[in-house]
């Protein structure tokens, strides 16, 4: 009753002006934008308007569509109900292009609802059908942060028309991994990265270098895995001797 509610809509200037007199400013720090969750949110969502459309309302305006759309599929993704992985799989459905099929493709890959490898071996067949599409869809089997990532990605490198040698494909999944910080970083996805680093440098170094990166900062690790990562990268230098691999060896 001290009048909080009162004064909470007067801020964003939605108090009633015929029972409420408003005068003054406020500072709101260097970024002023409020946003409010009512007391009966559940009254502020319109029946008779899709979920997807109520979410974009809230998004920046600066996003582009395709940007706001990506941002409402990791959104419903993140409420993980069967309400939501359906209106996720009916907006694959609709899509109209490859980014947007990636977008919905990406937020599938993260999620554990029923049938997701089913969707997902089938749209994998439509997008190797293409080399920029086998290249985005071995980008999405490894960014999985599913344990199975490594079956799965030992699955593609078996896959009839897969090569190391291939600097689009071997990059695109090996590359892939190497920006999965949900699985590079454990035990199985350091021991990955050691073997695949040193077979991918006698293909090609330049490449193999880019699977470095996550670890050019390795001296800021914390100190468990700062000398686990340290000693994998003095047996990939003994692997690799600098005389034939300048960059990866030295």
């Amino acid at each position: 009753g001290c009048g909080k509610s009162l004064t909470a809509l007067a801020l964003a200037r939605l108090s009633p002006t015929d029972r409420a007199t408003v005068s003054g400013e406020i500072a709101w720090g260097k970024r002023p934008r409020v946003a409010y969750v009512f007391q009966n949110p559940g009254e502020s969502l319109n029946p008779v308007m899709r979920v997807a459309a109520q979410i974009r309302e809230a998004l920046p305006r600066t996003l582009s569509r395709r940007e706001q759309d990506a941002r409402i599929l990791e959104l419903l993704a993140e409420v993980d109900e069967p309400e939501a992985w359906t209106a996720i799989t009916g907006y694959l459905g609709r899509a109209k292009n490859v980014t947007a099929r990636l977008n919905a493709l990406r937020v599938l890959t993260m999620g554990n609802w029923p049938g997701r490898q089913t969707l997902l071996d089938t749209e994998g067949r439509k997008l190797r059908a293409s080399l920029n599409g086998y290249a985005a869809w071995l980008g999405l089997v490894a960014g999985d942060p599913h344990v199975d990532v490594f079956a799965r990605m030992r699955a593609e490198e078996r896959r009839k028309g897969w090569s190391i040698r291939h600097p689009t494909l071997s990059r695109a999944l090996y590359c892939g991994f190497a920006a999965n910080g949900d699985r590079l970083w454990t035990d199985e996805g350091l021991a990955w990265l050691e073997t695949t680093l040193v077979a991918y440098a006698r293909v090609s170094e330049y490449n193999a270098l880019r699977l470095l990166a996550p670890l050019t900062t390795w001296r800021w690790f914390e100190p468990g895995l700062r000398e686990e990562v340290r000693g994998l990268l003095a047996r990939v230098a003994a692997a690799l001797p600098r005389a034939e691999y300048a960059f990866i060896g030295g």
